[in-house]
């Protein structure tokens, strides 16, 4: 069985750094999920994630969220990321670049927080200044 790589645990503890009850929950699957599969798409990369069939669900029912981005050498333009929760689990973790091929392996990174304005122009906020209102059902970035 896979595992996450350096870049993926990276991003998924920033993606669940908090204290929202959403993210405490999820951080909780994580300690016990396994990679399920992975899939390269040649500008991104998905992850499955397997959560133990035991662990606590998150009070949120299906949910994609992605506030981190990262800086990675060889990406000129850098790299998104989107989690995936359904059934209050983490299902899969989305990575993808600005219309570049992904690069193989990931070498060095940078993670950091960011906002979009209004023309959806993307800012990097520090974590105090995340909007994590999405989990709260106060956003429509939700997935059936």
């Amino acid at each position: 069985m896979p595992e996450l790589t350096t870049l993926e645990r990276a991003v998924l503890e920033k993606l669940l750094h908090g204290d929202h009850p959403v993210l405490v929950a999820l951080r909780t699957q994580l300690q016990t999920s396994e990679v399920a599969s992975r899939e390269f798409t040649g500008v991104g990369f998905y992850t499955n994630l397997r959560v133990h069939p035991n662990a606590v669900a998150a009070p949120v029912q299906a949910l994609a969220f992605g506030d981190v981005v990262a800086t990675i050498h060889g990406l000129q333009h850098g790299a998104g990321f989107v989690l995936f929760i359904k059934g209050g689990r983490l299902a899969y973790l989305e990575g993808y670049t600005y219309d570049e091929r992904w690069p193989d392996p990931v070498s060095a990174f940078q993670l950091e927080y960011v906002v979009a304005n209004e023309r959806g122009e993307l800012s990097p906020v520090p974590s105090s200044e995340r909007d994590l209102s999405i989990l709260d059902g106060n956003r429509a970035s939700r997935c059936e």
